[in-house]
């Protein structure tokens, strides 16, 4: 049945893309247009063509097949450098100020392992860090978590 539907779709676009190739020829269109009527500097601009009006059906029919399977993605808001990072000053009277330390929520692949602390220009506090996803509510809103209780590494 679908394919039968899918058919008949397909053959009316070919009839539609038949007719466009027979009149994509460029020519002018013949108006009875009067002499006078029309001024001479548009004596040589074209009236749009059957084969114009086709080609912008295809098109719309192309965006249209296009856009069916699109998914509605959910605009995420960019996150500010000042949110996520805070300042971290360093040194005896504290004037170095290249560290910062992550205040938001991290994933971090299962074999990380930190730079010694003098070195480390991010810090990732341990509570913020994560190795699996334990949030059971983001999993029952993602559809992934139909067994209470389990952990589902990232």
């Amino acid at each position: 049945m679908f394919a039968k539907k899918r058919y008949a779709e397909k053959t009316q676009m070919r009839k539609i893309l038949a007719m466009h190739e027979e009149s994509s020829s460029i020519r002018k269109v013949d108006d009875d247009v009067q002499d006078g009527v029309v001024p001479a500097y548009l004596l040589d601009r074209e009236t749009t063509t059957c084969a114009k009006i086709l080609s912008n059906i295809v098109k719309q029919k192309r965006k249209e097949k296009a856009g069916k399977w699109d998914v509605p993605l959910p605009k995420v808001r960019p996150v500010a450098e000042d949110e996520m990072f805070k300042v971290i000053r360093i040194g005896k009277r504290k004037t170095k100020q290249w560290k910062r330390m992550i205040t938001k929520v991290t994933f971090v692949g299962q074999g990380f392992t930190r730079k010694p602390p003098k070195y480390e220009r991010f810090i990732r506090p341990t509570g913020l860090k994560y190795h699996l996803l334990m949030d059971k509510k983001i999993l029952i809103l993602a559809g992934l978590c139909s067994h209470k209780g389990k952990r589902y590494p990232t």
